[in-house]
């Protein structure tokens, strides 16, 4: 008889004797135990190694049809295509406002955060006082090109930004930024880096879908 691949309930009673080159050897005849075969617990004799290699196939096509359907995607009819993937700050274009308003103005406040983003890689194009009183740390005004950049600059101030400010009529690719009388400062390398991290990609604001691109 040949070499034996067989399921371990079948065997396992019938080895007893160790032999002399330290093997086991079954009382019944010159089967071998296929290495490598499993000796777990099995709920029940009837299984069979074929009937569950037969069973995973579909499974797997399954998978596989689920996977490629959740990665083409489709969008909604009328619905603006974004990208979400997170671009280097030099990719990033700002307008920085001191929106601190008279009553708080703190002097020169745009002036030094928009020097702190331009040494960090970003392009800085406007820098100008606002007359509101923004009493938060800061909001960011963005449109459909700008998503997730402003996901990244969200990470600048450590998640403390006004959750709205998305609007999807906007056609440009700039992030505008207000600053509020409770900014202190923009987080520190390592503390941007967790943040953005922890932030992830963003989701598609309503009325817009991911590109994949």
């Amino acid at each position: 008889m040949g070499q034996l691949y067989a399921l371990p309930y079948q065997l396992v009673p019938n080895v007893t004797e160790p032999t002399r080159a330290g093997r086991h050897q079954g009382r019944g005849g010159g089967l071998k135990i296929a290495f490598g075969a499993p000796f777990g617990r099995w709920d029940s004799g009837r299984a069979a190694a074929p009937e569950l290699t037969s069973a995973a196939i579909p499974l797997v096509s399954a998978d596989r049809q689920s996977t490629a359907s959740y990665a083409e995607g489709s969008c909604a009819p009328g619905s603006v295509k974004i990208s979400t993937k997170l671009p280097p700050p030099s990719k990033i274009k700002l307008n920085v406002y001191n929106g601190t308003g008279p009553k708080n103005r703190m002097s020169g406040l745009a002036g030094q955060v928009a020097d702190d983003f331009r040494n960090r890689g970003f392009t800085v194009n406007k820098v100008e006082d606002h007359a509101q009183n923004y009493d938060q740390v800061a909001k960011l005004s963005y449109g459909p090109k700008a998503v997730a950049a402003a996901s990244v600059v969200r990470g600048y101030f450590l998640g403390l930004t006004d959750p709205g400010g998305f609007d999807i009529k906007r056609t440009d690719d700039v992030v505008e930024v207000t600053l509020g009388s409770r900014f202190k400062e923009l987080g520190s390398k390592t503390e941007v880096n967790q943040k953005i991290a922890q932030l992830g990609n963003p989701s598609p604001p309503p009325g817009t879908c991911d590109s994949g691109s």
